[in-house]
């Protein structure tokens, strides 16, 4: 598994019901549609998604216990340099008011950036250019600045972007 895996799985939940083709997908996620093949395979593979006759369907259960458990550990992310980016980790996300700010944010590099912050890697390099393009759902981008959160974050940060996975992802489940 590999980071793009992660970002196709959390595009595909953010998805939600709305069922896409690989060509709608390609356009969603700014990943190739061999890239999406790949990655799917490997999700099915780690158990993260499941064949059903009706598609591909999420595997909640273990997607969170991988997500709040395993993630950080297998992806883990140093603050780089400064750069001008797109604010992520929890400068990126709707619990940034529940933490002191912080002069110097993470973010994702990218020349159209709004925020000067320590450069983190994305999950995928699409990313930054879906951000400026306007192109990127607001349930994504927050999805994936909290689990940037699980990388980089303090440890009361940490707790608190994972209750509020847990919280995504009941409510994607339904």
């Amino acid at each position: 598994m590999n980071k793009s895996d992660v970002y196709a799985l959390v595009s595909l939940i953010v998805q939600g019901q709305q069922k896409m083709t690989l060509r709608d997908w390609e356009k969603y996620s700014g990943m190739s549609r061999a890239a999406l093949g790949r990655s799917l395979k490997q999700l099915k593979k780690s158990k993260l998604l499941v064949e059903l006759m009706s598609g591909d369907e999420p595997n909640f259960r273990n997607i969170e216990e991988f997500l709040l458990c395993g993630f950080p550990y297998v992806f883990p992310e140093e603050k780089g340099s400064l750069v001008r980016g797109f604010a992520t980790g929890i400068d990126g996300t709707s619990l940034k008011s529940e933490f002191t700010e912080t002069e110097y944010p993470a973010v994702w590099a990218h020349h159209e950036g709004n925020v000067k912050g320590f450069e983190i890697d994305p999950l995928h390099k699409a990313i930054p250019e879906l951000v400026a393009s306007g192109k990127m759902n607001s349930g994504l981008y927050e999805f994936l600045s909290l689990l940037d959160v699980l990388r980089i974050g303090q440890k009361r940060e940490v707790e608190a972007a994972k209750n509020h996975i847990r919280n995504m992802l009941a409510k994607y489940e339904q």
